[in-house]
């Protein structure tokens, strides 16, 4: 891949996330409310962190790319080859799960710096 195609890669993906974390942010925080109050919330229901809730919520995003990549391995032995370059995958579903996975690890960051900022 050339460095201009990865480049514009990267800057699709910045572009979706931003949008993501704002209209997700508007939609979890109303009344610009505490933006990270779910994980909060699901840690007080859970009895733990509000980092170990946000791990929940994210495991099912994580599990989603480890369902793609185990489809491109089974693809893949099913021909005999070590790599496809087209396997049959969805790639808006790819974009979308990379993109989710993005974001929890932001929304983490975010969360690890609340809680070091108030010690």
């Amino acid at each position: 891949m050339q460095n201009s195609e990865f480049d514009r890669i990267v800057d699709k993906c910045i572009k979706i996330i931003k949008e993501s974390l704002k209209s997700k942010g508007d939609e979890y925080a109303m009344d610009n409310a505490d933006r990270l109050i779910n994980f909060k919330r699901g840690a007080e229901i859970k009895g733990t962190t509000p980092e170990d809730a946000l791990f929940g919520y994210w495991l099912k995003h994580l599990t989603s790319i480890f369902d793609i990549i185990d489809e491109i391995t089974k693809e893949n032995k099913k021909i005999g080859l070590i790599f496809v370059a087209k396997p049959d995958i969805n790639m808006n579903l790819i974009e979308e799960k990379i993109k989710d996975n993005i974001n929890y690890l932001i929304l983490l960051k975010a969360l690890l710096i609340e809680r070091y900022k108030e010690v």
